[in-house]
């Protein structure tokens, strides 16, 4: 019934026509260069003015030594900011690190959990396939945990439980629970019942949260995108003293 297919499984939006966003290659050119009176006649005004703000704040103006390794520092403090006025919690800069986007950072903390083959990360179905991948690239066991179509792409507290149970009967020793919101692929945003549940859940079996929150700027419902950093924050303790939480964005 098609005449034409468009493959957007891999996210690749240049390749359908979408222009690339070329203020974020102005001010990494303009940092390279280090020529604010000659990149003023080829870029524009404010992405000039903003590489030379991230370059005063650099050693030397020196874009291309080598960092922190958690990040530039200034670009730490913009993160910060971003964390505390989306949550309004305050964030401290040694919980931040930098990546090559979210990916890296999954792939990071993937390697640090997985240890040998018992050890299980519990990934929702469907779900964004880096997790995995990378649960079999580093020989550890996937947990599946089944979103339900019929509540839109909705999670259960019973379903947890019972991916978990059967995991752990298995001689799996779960050591994390993703939590992909909102969802990718689904498009689902979780409630705040939801997060209440996954916390409370991780915090019961002592597991750590990876919160994949890439898309919270993508929401096409009437839904209101809530962190789980800000959830458990306001849940308090137990909860805040406990449960261990690393959260992806870009």
């Amino acid at each position: 019934p098609f005449d034409k297919i468009t493959y957007l499984n891999v996210g690749n939006p240049q390749d359908l026509g979408q222009k690339p966003i070329t203020f974020n290659r102005e001010v990494l050119a303009s940092c390279l260069t280090d020529d604010p009176e000659r990149n003023r006649m080829i870029y524009s005004a404010d992405a000039v003015d903003r590489a030379d703000f991230y370059l005063s704040n650099i050693n030397n103006r020196a874009a291309g030594a080598y960092s922190d390794s958690p990040g530039i520092d200034i670009i730490v403090k913009e993160v910060k900011s971003f964390i505390e006025k989306r949550d309004d919690v305050e964030v401290g800069e040694d919980n931040i690190f930098l990546t090559e986007g979210a990916n890296e950072g999954i792939t990071l903390m993937m390697r640090l959990l997985i240890r040998e083959k018992s050890d299980g990360i519990m990934i929702p179905i469907p779900q964004y396939p880096i997790y995995s991948a990378l649960t079999t690239k580093y020989n550890g066991s996937q947990v599946p945990y089944y979103l339900d179509e019929n509540k839109g792409w909705g999670m259960s507290y019973e379903e947890l439980e019972r991916s978990y149970n059967e995991a752990t009967d298995r001689g799996v020793n779960v050591r994390a629970l993703v939590v992909i919101n909102p969802g990718n692929p689904t498009g689902h945003v979780l409630t705040q019942k939801d997060l209440n549940k996954v916390i409370q859940f991780a915090h019961d079996k002592q597991i750590l949260v990876l919160a994949d929150e890439v898309y919270q700027r993508n929401i096409y419902v009437d839904k209101e995108f809530c962190s789980v950093r800000k959830t458990l924050s306001e849940l308090g303790s137990p909860y805040n003293d406990h449960v261990e939480l690393a959260s992806f964005h870009s």
